[in-house]
């Protein structure tokens, strides 16, 4: 079960709060505090906690099951190196168990950190809404792909050749030339 809005305790008075807020797809968990050394053993067991339960609602529900997500709110934390690695961590662990795991709200530093430190790098949103926005759309890819067919109940078709690519045989699918590049040469008699 997950718990709707707990504290993390520290004898710090700048303790992390996290505030968590049930939807339909998941949670959305808002940080408030500092993310760093003194708070990462309790706020990585706290947010993996949040995670597990957000998960088992995946297991939980009769039929077929929707998008399941975490989105997490850190407009309102200050995160060093070490609260990054819980972040990064906790997506990883989302990625294991089929829970889509987003960021919204990052502040300049966290942005950096994350775009800098992780590959390849843990989703980030502008708000709230982006970031659910972006996770119900992903959600619903990944159940296609472990249902292993299409939204229509269609089975599914390898995507069709878009032409020839340099280094390509003719009619194999490959990589498709970048459209922003320049045009090469073309190959031939010199009038």
């Amino acid at each position: 079960m997950i718990p709707e809005g707990f504290l993390v305790a520290l004898d710090d008075p700048m303790a992390l709060k996290i505030t968590v807020r049930l939807n339909p797809w998941g949670a959305t968990a808002a940080l408030d505090g500092d993310l760093d050394m003194a708070t990462e053993a309790p706020a990585g067991a706290a947010l993996d906690a949040v995670l597990t339960a957000v998960a088992a609602r995946r297991t939980r529900s009769p039929g077929p099951v929707g998008p399941v997500g975490l989105v997490l709110d850190v407009s309102r934390v200050f995160a060093d190196v070490r609260g990054l690695t819980v972040l990064h961590l906790l997506w990883r662990a989302g990625e294991r168990r089929a829970v889509a795991v987003a960021l919204s709200g990052a502040g300049p530093l966290l942005h950096r950190m994350v775009k800098l430190l992780t590959s390849p790098g843990v989703p980030l949103y502008p708000d709230v809404a982006e970031a659910w926005n972006a996770v119900l759309t992903t959600s619903e890819r990944v159940e296609r792909v472990v249902v292993g067919g299409r939204a229509d109940g269609a089975s599914p078709r390898p995507p069709a050749s878009r032409g020839r690519t340099h280094g390509d045989r003719k009619g194999a699918p490959g990589r498709q030339p970048d459209p922003a590049a320049p045009p090469r040469p073309r190959a031939g008699r010199a009038r």
